[in-house]
């Protein structure tokens, strides 16, 4: 330095020489210029240092900070990355794909718990081999499985753990608890729905839906079937419940318009009483066909007429005094004719024979006779098919000849009743009250609305005021007495009374159209009683 300088006007506040104080010191930009120490950041221009610049190795961890990824260029060796070092934030969203990981490198250690969707998983990827022993429950499981995955048998379950049945039987499809019956315009939608009257019990099932004409089958203790309504005409209509009765009193025609089911009782003319120590006669036979198909046209009607009286020869002189038989009833349906027996006639006098004539009902038997008078007619009344039933009994056996008495026509419920030792004759048999498939109340029903028939005292409920419960109907003719005068009862049901002594009384005539047996009287020349005429009675659903 050529010239005299201040020292301080030679340093800056560091220490350091300040440049402008080297005014003496020719300036270089050349490195070779420097011989020792080394160069300030700050005298190195921005750009200079590039990779040529830079020993090998000489760039270590502490000389980088804050190096982008974007600066990486091929793949870093596993052995360069520490355990654990790369967490789940240090890797961007969908950054590794399948070709950054190795084989069998992840395995379930390296993954957090719910971090697999099924957006990872691939189609079918989860087997039955992936799947624990009883690791699926029913949470697991979705709703509708169809039953056809099922296999085996299912196990014994508590029926309060299915689901989807109905609990009552109102509630099933095919079924209705109602407290009615159902009718031909119930319209189901199918044969075989089952109807439940849970008033009077009675169950039906529907045999055939035909719209607004259906037919439903009784299954219980009922009246039958409800068939498609009757439209028809003849003999005297009358109504009570669900039905329309047509009672024929004399012969006639019931003519259908509306074919469908109709119920007929038919009851035969009874038979008349055997004169001078005669026997009852017997009750007309009784027909009861249920839910019998009526087709569209007119049907024949027969009313059988009872048994004629029979006078007596005036004393044992041989002449034959049996009552006569009474006629049958009929009804043609279809082509087939349906026929009722007239009630047997009853033993008069006879030399030759006691017993009473075979019939609907017997006959009874006469005082005398040389058979013997042990024998009693017979019923002789039949059913033609399963359809109806028929109702008819013996006449009575004479008990012995000292009796001097005669025994009691058949009626349609009991046989005649024999003599007594007393010398009273027999009772007529009595009439029928329960017809097959009904009730005693329900058959009264019947007979009250049809005015036919009588009460337990043999009275004809045509002078009743009110019904009395139980009618009976088809009576026997009640046997002769031999000592004082005594009256001997017919059958309840119209059968006529029988009695002791000559004296014609109109109570030994059967009551017409109830199909009674006539009542005998003892004396000589005397006139027995006659038989009752038939009846025929047709009812239907309405």
């Amino acid at each position: 330095m050529s010239n005299t300088r201040n020292l301080a006007d030679l340093l800056d506040s560091s220490g350091d020489i300040k440049s402008a104080a080297l005014d003496n010191v020719t300036p270089t930009t050349s490195a070779s210029d420097l011989t020792s120490g080394t160069l300030a950041a700050a005298r190195i221009a921005s750009n200079t240092i590039d990779s040529a610049h830079i020993t090998a190795g000489a760039v270590d961890d502490a000389h980088i900070s804050g190096l982008a990824a974007t600066k990486l260029t091929g793949t870093i060796a596993t052995a360069k990355i520490a355990d654990d070092a790369i967490t789940n934030a240090k890797i961007g969203a969908d950054a590794v794909t399948g070709s950054e990981i190795a084989d069998n490198a992840i395995n379930s250690e390296h993954y957090a718990d719910g971090s697999i969707d099924t957006a990872h998983l691939a189609t079918d990827a989860v087997t039955s081999g992936q799947i624990a022993d009883g690791s699926v429950n029913n949470v697991h499981l979705a709703t509708g499985i169809s039953a056809s995955k099922l296999t085996g048998a299912l196990p014994a379950i508590s029926g309060a753990a299915l689901t989807g049945l109905t609990s009552s039987f109102s509630g099933l499809t095919d079924t209705t608890v109602s407290t009615s019956d159902p009718t031909t315009t119930t319209n189901p939608s199918a044969t075989g729905h089952l109807w439940v009257n849970k008033t009077s019990g009675e169950s039906y099932v529907c045999t055939d839906a035909t719209s607004n004409n259906n037919v439903w089958r009784n299954i219980g203790d009922g009246e039958g079937k409800i068939p498609p309504p009757v439209a028809a005409s003849g003999g005297t209509v009358t109504t009570y419940g669900s039905y329309k009765v047509h009672t024929f009193t004399s012969s006639g025609t019931f003519s259908v318009t509306t074919a469908g089911e109709i119920d007929i009782l038919i009851v035969a003319g009874g038979g008349s009483a055997g004169a001078e120590y005669g026997g009852g006669g017997g009750a007309g036979g009784v027909l009861w066909g249920r839910a019998i198909s009526a087709a569209v046209g007119s049907h024949s009607v027969v009313i059988g007429a009872g048994g004629s009286a029979v006078t007596g020869s005036g004393g044992f002189t041989g002449t034959i005094n049996d009552g006569n038989n009474g006629g049958n009833s009929t009804f043609t349906i279809s082509s087939t004719t349906y026929t009722a027996l007239g009630g047997g006639g009853g033993d008069g006098y006879d030399p030759g024979n006691a017993n009473g004539k075979d019939g609907g009902s017997g006959g009874g038997n006469s005082l005398y006779g040389s058979d013997g008078h042990d024998g009693a007619s017979a019923s002789t009344q039949t059913a033609p098919n399963s359809s109806w039933t028929a109702y008819g009994n013996a006449g009575g056996a004479t008990a012995g000849h000292t009796l001097r008495a005669g025994t009691g026509g058949g009626g349609a419920g009991g046989a005649g009743g024999v003599n007594t030792s007393a010398g009273n004759g027999g009772p007529g048999g009595i009439g029928v009250s329960t017809l097959a498939g009904s009730s005693s109340t329900e058959t009264a029903a019947l007979l009250w609305s049809a005015q036919k028939g009588t009460n337990s005292s043999n009275a004809l409920v045509s002078g009743l005021s009110s019904n009395p419960g139980t009618i009976y109907i088809s009576g026997g003719g009640g046997g002769c007495s031999h000592e004082g005068d005594q009256q001997v009862s017919g059958g309840a049901g119209g059968g006529g009374d029988g009695k002791s002594g000559d004296d014609n009384q109109s109570y030994l005539n059967a009551d017409a159209n109830t199909g009674g047996g006539g009542g005998a009287l003892e004396g000589y020349s005397s006139t027995a009683g006659s038989g009752g005429s038939g009846v025929v009675i047709v009812r239907y659903l309405t």
